[in-house]
């Protein structure tokens, strides 16, 4: 399972770290720690690849925090492609993954861009970029025709308003607050193709009418799965969200939310540069209904594929530990009887043992 340390920001305590290697010199040490049998020669060069890729990867990500919606995503794409290089010439020595940098691994053709995003599709490769991430994360895909739908549905934070823009349910289901086996997903239907892909996976769905909600938790069909690791628990497990497996040509099958997040901002970046027109239209709010999903895809997706690569490198995720007001009154509310009476305790061992008539500061003050 994951492990997490706590912070304030998590992802500006990512990014600070991340910003280590940029750092030619921590890209040795690490390579050291990682591959002790490799000679100085191979690990002075990988050091030199990963380190000035993470220098633009930054670089690129700061202007495209900078830049409007007509042009972030192309940016992005910049920075996702070198992160990810330096990442894999830290993680892996293997050409077959090195390569990979050659090509995008996939395509998106004029012919596969829909009238809206959602019946736009790409088509991936057997080897480049892509490929070299599935790898990383201990993935696989074959060639084939994947819709930008089934990305966006993959992104987590956009459970409400891809239900609001789709009328169906994401793939991301949120851990409830205060039962860790029981999962919740925007919505009020399970369609047929769902409902195929949560039986096959091992996920009992419900639908809560009242609330517009999904509860969902996973059957012993589905931890027999996991335990044999038919899925693997680092794709499904990501924070407090489970990442739903789906259907591909090979059949139900998990893959890393950085896909997800990678090909989807690799997609949108190049409409913005070879399509420049249609992307105009995909984000006008006048005339395009998925306008705010695509808005806010793109944040998700930066954000969680960056902790993602932090997780690869690090071991570890953060997360936040602020509480908001609602949590704090319910465990006040909570724990208040406890805290009562151990303080009651308290005073009766102090006037027994000292013979004393201490009360207590409530209406029931005597003890």
């Amino acid at each position: 399972m994951n492990e997490y340390r706590i912070t304030k920001n998590p992802l500006e305590s990512t990014m600070n770290d991340l910003k280590l290697f940029e750092q030619t010199q921590y890209c040795i040490d690490f390579l050291k720690n990682e591959f002790p049998e490799k000679n100085d020669d191979e690990i002075k060069y990988h050091s030199e690849v990963a380190s000035a890729c993470f220098r633009q990867a930054r670089q690129y990500y700061s202007v495209g925090n900078a830049s409007s919606l007509e042009t972030s995503p192309l940016l992005y794409s910049y920075a996702f492609n070198n992160i990810l290089k330096g990442t894999c010439y830290l993680k892996s020595f293997d050409d077959g993954i090195l390569k990979g940098f050659e090509d995008h691994g996939f395509t998106f053709k004029n012919q596969n861009i829909g009238s809206t995003i959602l019946e736009s599709r790409v088509n991936t490769k057997q080897h480049g970029a892509l490929i070299s991430l599935l790898n990383l994360f201990d993935c696989t895909l074959t060639a084939q025709s994947i819709d930008l739908n089934k990305i966006l549905r993959h992104i987590p934070g956009l459970g409400d308003v891809y239900y609001k823009t789709t009328g169906r349910i994401s793939f991301i289901a949120s851990q409830e607050k205060n039962d860790k086996t029981t999962y919740s997903i925007y919505g009020d239907r399970i369609y047929d193709e769902e409902r195929y892909i949560f039986k096959a996976f091992g996920m009992m769905a419900t639908s809560i009418y009242n609330y517009n909600m999904i509860s969902c938790s996973i059957n012993i069909e589905g931890k027999k799965n996991i335990k044999e690791n038919k899925f693997n628990k680092s794709n499904i497990y990501y924070k407090n969200f489970l990442i739903l497996p789906d259907k591909y040509n090979e059949g139900i099958k998990d893959l890393n939310v950085s896909f997800y997040c990678y090909i989807l901002i690799m997609a949108y970046g190049m409409l913005v540069r070879y399509n420049a027109h249609l992307w105009d239209n995909f984000i006008d709010k006048k005339i395009s209904k998925e306008s705010t999903l695509i808005d806010l895809s793109i944040k998700n997706a930066v954000d969680n594929f960056y902790y993602q690569i932090h997780n690869i490198l690090f071991q570890y995720y953060y997360i936040d530990d602020s509480y908001n007001d609602i949590d704090v009154k319910k465990v006040i509310s909570d724990s208040t009887e406890e805290i009562i009476e151990n303080i009651n305790a308290n005073i009766r061992r102090h006037n027994y043992q000292y013979n004393s008539n201490m009360i207590c500061p409530w209406k029931k003050n005597h003890i």
